[in-house]
């Protein structure tokens, strides 16, 4: 639409009632044929970015999870470095890399997306495609917070057992530390199976326009067949994409909080206080 109002301007340019001076300065800011076909190409590299910044617009307060899907689509579109269906396409590949480089620069952030976008379904399929994960790496790493939170209490209970054995005593465990972290391990790894399964079908359905992406309606439908998974899913989940929503909650307090302090005036304070009889009775309160 705006091609052929910009073309058409400058096509009637001698037709609109310009001077000389006018009529030179926009001959020399009008486009030619390569300018135009440089626009489009700028428009469809860039065509991505802008539905993505209303898939994962603040106001929505988007997931971690859609949000790394969002991203791993649009760093595979820049990688695609074949397309030979677009004129000029080592223009398009030109404009294409100055975009990915972008994505090189923050791997920190792009691996702390990857990492909390695990429980969300439509980050799923993105998570398989980036690397071959198998249960047991998911599993290992899973169990190594365990065994973190573990040895953290452990250090807070050194004491008791000090003293327990300092009276001659043993303290007996329910069971073997070792048997518990391979019966935990094992039903990690039959919960992961099972999660795998439903966040594949999940994502299948989000992709194909069946369903909206909702990560926590998800596990809280399946919660009981994750009696382990469950908790870490909530851990990651909650995590934000963006900082909108919590600043959102800070803004909202602040506001409250100016809100309250400016009630406390010397007039107002004097009046509620030190004076509420007399206006009680003036106005028969």
């Amino acid at each position: 639409m705006y091609k052929k109002i910009i073309y058409k301007i400058n096509s009637e340019k001698y037709d609109i009632g310009l001077n000389k001076k006018q009529t030179t300065k926009l001959s020399l800011i009008e486009l030619d044929q390569g300018d135009w076909k440089m626009l489009e190409l700028i428009e469809f590299v860039l065509k991505p970015v802008v539905h993505a910044t209303e898939l994962v617009s603040g106001s929505q307060y988007p997931t971690i999870g859609i949000s790394y899907f969002v991203i791993f689509q649009i760093r595979e579109f820049l990688e695609d470095i074949n397309d030979h269906t677009v004129h000029d396409w080592k223009i398009l590949y030109y404009l294409k890399s100055l975009l990915l480089k972008q994505y090189y620069i923050q791997l920190k952030i792009l691996l702390y997306f990857k990492m909390h976008s695990y429980f969300d379904p439509i980050a799923f399929d993105e998570q398989l495609a980036d690397e071959e994960v198998i249960d047991e790496i998911d599993v290992n790493e899973i169990q190594l917070q365990t065994n973190t939170q573990r040895k953290s209490v452990e250090s807070k209970s050194s004491s008791m057992n000090k003293f327990i054995n300092s009276i001659g005593k043993t303290f007996l465990a329910p069971s073997s530390l070792s048997s518990i972290v391979k019966s935990n391990k094992k039903k990690l790894m039959e919960e992961m199976s099972v999660y795998r399964s439903l966040a594949q079908r999940e994502y299948n359905s989000i992709v194909n326009d069946e369903k909206y992406s909702n990560p926590m309606e998800f596990w809280n439908m399946h919660r009981s067949q994750f009696k382990y998974l469950y908790k870490y899913a909530t851990y990651h989940l909650v995590t934000p994409a963006t900082s909108v929503a919590s600043e959102s909650a800070f803004s909202t307090a602040s506001y409250l909080f100016r809100k309250q302090r400016s009630r406390l005036t010397p007039e107002n304070l004097s009046s509620t206080m030190f004076l509420k009889d007399k206006i009680d009775s003036e106005f028969n309160i």
